[in-house]
């Protein structure tokens, strides 16, 4: 029994870490590497992620990629409705000026040396999704990289 003025305590395997709130969690630093890799270099590679959604499989590619190739579905979407083609229009203007935001920051100053700030998100390329009673594939998938709970080098089929 505990004193009246004694608080009880929790005890945990890491004291300070926020792996309770995924939110906060930090993402694995060798997946981060990669993805700055992918991001930098366009390097590319079969990986398998395991994320609270299911398991996806895939190629990992550049947000540039991704963007573009996502610009590029709504360019070749087609309606009957001249309404959505403008918004389809739109929206793939959108995403390709997203794929070049970066570049146009990084270019400002290219004698003094920009921070290098971590990515938040990883973006595979030919996904394969499993969440545990189907498949779901797709051409391109975005994840947060904080919710990421493991991975391996190779596609899990």
């Amino acid at each position: 029994m505990t004193e009246e003025n004694e608080t009880p305590t929790v005890e945990r395997d890491e004291p300070d870490s926020d792996s309770d709130n995924l939110s906060f969690a930090r993402p694995d630093s060798e997946l981060e590497v990669l993805v700055r890799l992918s991001n930098k270099l366009g390097l590319g590679m079969s990986i398998t992620l395991t994320t609270p959604g299911g398991i996806v499989a895939g190629e990992l590619c550049s947000y540039k990629e991704f963007w573009n190739g996502t610009a590029e579905r709504f360019e070749n979407m087609s309606s009957d409705n001249e309404g959505a083609d403008e918004v389809a229009k739109a929206l793939a203007q959108a995403y390709r000026d997203r794929a070049t935001d970066f570049d146009s920051e990084s270019d400002e100053d290219d004698d003094e040396e920009q921070p290098e700030w971590p990515p938040r998100y990883i973006h595979l390329r030919n996904t394969r999704i499993h969440d545990g009673h189907q498949y779901l594939t797709g051409a391109l998938w975005r994840g947060r990289l904080a919710q990421v709970a493991g991975w391996s080098f190779g596609r899990a089929e």
